[in-house]
C-alpha cells in the first residue's frame, strides 16, 4: 500500500560527503507566499528543526509553526511542539507541558463555552486589560463556581457546597 509523502533531508556537509546534523538545525522549511499588489511576501512557515543532539539511531526533532502579524511581511514564532511532547504557544521553549507566553503585551489564557442563551462556562488566567483579570469560572445554569479578583467577586462555589465571600470586606483566614 504506497502513500504519497514529502521528505525533506538535511546534513551538513555536501551530497557527497555528508555530516552529522546539529541541534538547532533547520532541516526544512514550508513557506506560504501570497502576492501584496506588488510582490510575493512571506506570510507564514513551518519549519522542522533538531531539537537536541542528534546521534546514530537518535534524531530528536521539533516542529515551530510562524505566522506574519498584520502590517508585515517577517513570519514570528508563534507555536512549538518540541521533541519531549512539551507545545509552547508564544516564542521560545515550554518549561511545562503547555507553556503560553507573551513578552509584548498582556497574556491571557481563556478557555470559554457559550450556549445559545449567552450562558457560560471558562477558565481565565493571566493578565488583561479588562477587569476579568484572574477569573476562574463556572455558571452553566446557575450551577455556579467563581472566584474573580481585582473588580470581580472574589469568591463563590455553591449549588450547594455553598462558601461565598462577595463582599469586599470580607476575610476568611485558615492557616
Amino acid at each position: 500500500d504506497s502513500k504519497a509523502f514529502i521528505q525533506l533531508h538535511a546534513s551538513r556537509g555536501s551530497n557527497a560527503s555528508p555530516t552529522i546534523i546539529q541541534n538547532g538545525d533547520i532541516v526544512g522549511t514550508i513557506n506560504a507566499r501570497a502576492y501584496d499588489g506588488n510582490s510575493y511576501a512571506s506570510m507564514s512557515d513551518i519549519n522542522f528543526e533538531v531539537d537536541g543532539a542528534p546521534g546514530d539511531g537518535d534524531m530528536p526533532g521539533r516542529i515551530v509553526f510562524k505566522t506574519s502579524a498584520d502590517g508585515a511581511q517577517s513570519p514570528t514564532e508563534r507555536l512549538r511542539i518540541q521533541s519531549n511532547g512539551y507545545v509552547n504557544i508564544g516564542s521560545g521553549t515550554a518549561e511545562e507541558q503547555l507553556t503560553i507566553r507573551n513578552t509584548t503585551q498582556h497574556c491571557l489564557v481563556r478557555i470559554i463555552s457559550s450556549n445559545a442563551s449567552g450562558v457560560s462556562a471558562g477558565i481565565d488566567f493571566g493578565d488583561s486589560d479588562d477587569t476579568d483579570i484572574g477569573r476562574i469560572r463556572y455558571y452553566h445554569d446557575n450551577n455556579y463556581m467563581r472566584f474573580d479578583v481585582n473588580a470581580g467577586e472574589k469568591l463563590r462555589i455553591d449549588s450547594s457546597g455553598n462558601l461565598r465571600i462577595p463582599n469586599d470586606n470580607a476575610q476568611l483566614l485558615i492557616g
